[in-house]
């Protein structure tokens, strides 16, 4: 009885260990903005003129940093579409959105980083997409590439 007890608890906890695929992630900061890490570029936008686009490189162990702290902070189990509210009354309102691609499933999450006031039942999920946020702001704002980079001309009124 033992051994089937044993073999039985050893089945269900395999079959309970979640799949973890690999993510895919596009960064889009206002309009001013853009993150590829499938491309790896950073995209610049201007008022007066193209794009500009800079290839940065991630690690091996960078991805995988990135892949374990989306889903360390459970972000795959957000809704599809999801656009975290606040109660700032900041206009305008200057989204950050991240859009996962996972196998080929699209999830897009928009916040507004600015906003440190949320509604009670957005707070604790917008503040686990902000932690992974700055997770990800700061691997890649640690480039020179892209600490070096032009700033976009775009103004917020």
């Amino acid at each position: 009885m033992r051994k089937i007890n044993l073999v039985l608890l050893l089945v269900l906890s395999c079959c309970s260990i979640k799949k973890k695929d690999n993510i895919g992630l596009i960064v889009e900061v206002a309009s001013s903005y853009k993150y590829n890490f499938i491309d790896e570029t950073y995209t610049i936008f201007h008022l007066s003129k193209s794009p500009q686009i800079i290839k940065f490189k991630l690690t091996a162990e960078e991805k995988k940093e990135i892949s374990e702290k989306y889903y360390e902070l459970g972000l795959d189990e957000l809704p599809q579409n999801l656009e975290v509210k606040d109660n700032c009354d900041i206009m305008p309102k200057l989204f950050t959105s991240i859009s996962i691609i996972k196998k080929d499933k699209l999830r897009t999450i928009k916040i507004d980083r600015g906003c440190d006031d949320f509604k009670f039942y957005n707070k604790k999920k917008a503040l686990k997409i902000k932690e992974f946020l700055d997770f990800l702001l700061n691997i890649l704002n640690s480039r020179n590439e892209i600490k070096n980079a032009p700033k976009s001309d775009i103004i917020y009124i």
